[in-house]
């Protein structure tokens, strides 16, 4: 078997029991997905463009997701059966209150998380590790 279709669970579950996924480890900000879906790997790395493009050079950025799960299909117009499709994408599934993206920032700039949201498939959120005065 040359992809192996993993089991499908239900996605839309609620936010994940693990706190080293909800919590910021390595950087100061973080971007949480505030719902649960598939990020594929062309999405992530539009998302880590964009966020690289408002860091400064010496500012830094973690990855907190890699895609694993390989999608398969088999082109428009095949009849059935001859076999498994051919690999088509490779995404990472998610959950609400998963940290995807942690960076380090000397200032906050709430505004081009609205940004972010165009750009992917689910809802996001600026998240970080300290208390700010309002």
């Amino acid at each position: 078997m040359l992809f192996r279709k993993p089991q499908l669970r239900n996605i839309h579950a609620k936010i994940e029991r693990n706190v080293h996924k909800t919590k910021i480890l390595h950087g100061i900000f973080g971007v949480r997905a505030l719902e649960s879906g598939w990020l594929t790997s062309e999405q992530i790395e539009t998302l880590r463009r964009s966020i690289k493009r408002q860091l400064k050079p010496k500012e830094k950025i973690w990855l907190r997701l890699k895609p694993f799960k390989v999608l398969t299909g088999k082109s428009r117009g095949i009849r059935m059966g001859k076999g498994k499709g051919a690999a088509k994408h490779t995404v990472f599934q998610t959950k609400a209150g998963r940290v995807l993206f942690e960076f380090e920032m000397k200032n906050r700039r709430k505004k081009w998380i609205k940004q972010l949201n165009a750009k992917s498939p689910i809802q996001l959120d600026l998240v970080s590790n300290f208390c700010f005065d309002k």
